[in-house]
């Protein structure tokens, strides 16, 4: 079986700086639920409560490993501003480098 990351995935509010989605970020980083956190401005458009959504967003995605998934999830949504987070979980094969990496970034202390 192929070395395996966890690939984590939310959005933020568009309205949040860059600092702001940066701190919430660096927190996860310096708890050592995730090892890497990507973050995109992008453009979401979605139906909610029956009206038709089009917003700017901040795309996170997180590397983690399998044991991290649950606190990370967790985190995310006690952090989360939104009523309904997206929180979006897959594993992503990977590298043994890149694994070992991530690996070792989410059990040090």
């Amino acid at each position: 079986m192929a070395p395996v990351v966890c690939v984590m995935a939310t959005t933020l509010p568009g309205s949040w700086t860059e600092a702001e989605v940066g701190l919430f970020a660096q927190t996860i980083i310096e708890a050592r639920l995730a090892a890497c956190i990507q973050i995109d401005s992008i453009r979401s458009m979605y139906r909610w409560d029956g009206q038709m959504c089009s917003e700017k967003e901040w795309r996170l995605q997180l590397k983690t490993t399998r044991k991290n998934v649950e606190p990370l999830e967790a985190a995310i949504v006690a952090a989360h501003p939104y009523e309904v987070p997206q929180i979006l979980v897959w594993n992503a094969n990977a590298s043994e480098g890149y694994l070992a990496w991530v690996q070792e970034l989410g059990n040090a202390q």
